[in-house]
C-alpha cells in the first residue's frame, strides 16, 4: 500500500496569496534532504522500528480471528 500526501490546496497557485509558492515549498523541501536520508537509512537497518510496521505481516494470521 503507498501513501501519497496532496498539497495542492495549501499552494499560492491554489488559493492565492495565502498559499505557499513554488519558491518557499522548493526551499523548505530542501531542507528535507538530511532528515530524509536518516529516516532512509533507520528503515534500511531497523533503527526505528516504527518503520517497519506498514509493511509488518507476522501478526494477520493471529489478528483473522478478530477480524
Amino acid at each position: 500500500m503507498t501513501y501519497t500526501q496532496n498539497i495542492d490546496n495549501c499552494l499560492a497557485e491554489s488559493i492565492g496569496a495565502a498559499g505557499l509558492s513554488d519558491s518557499e515549498f522548493s526551499a523548505m523541501l530542501a531542507r528535507t534532504g538530511g532528515a530524509l536520508d536518516r529516516l532512509r537509512e533507520w528503515k534500511r537497518d531497523g533503527g526505528l522500528p516504527l518503520l517497519g510496521l506498514p509493511s509488518a505481516r507476522d501478526d494477520l494470521a493471529e489478528l483473522a480471528p478478530v477480524a
